[in-house]
């Protein structure tokens, strides 16, 4: 094999990966309307498939304008609540 070939493994290794997890997430968000369990769903996906530690599934709410922590991993220890933030980072 050449070390350009070699090279490129992981590079597809990776690429395969990704596009598998875009695929099972299409899937989630298409077999339910529950927001907290799908998006609860495609971060385990996200974490499963780049080894995230960490991340959070932030929406916009286009009533208040904040930005809303809607699930995280880990989950914040007594967090049953999303946060909310203005758009921009600036807490409400």
């Amino acid at each position: 094999m050449k070390e350009s070939d070699k090279a490129a493994a992981p590079s597809s290794h990776r690429k395969i990966a990704e596009l598998t997890a875009l695929y099972e997430i299409s899937r989630a968000l298409a077999s339910s309307l529950d927001l907290k369990e799908t998006s609860a769903r495609i971060l385990e996906i996200l974490a499963s498939v780049l080894d995230m530690r960490r991340g959070t599934l932030t929406l916009l709410d286009p009533e208040t304008g904040e930005l809303v922590i809607e699930t995280g991993i880990p989950a914040p220890p007594g967090k049953d609540t999303p946060t909310p933030t203005k758009a921009g980072g600036e807490k409400p």
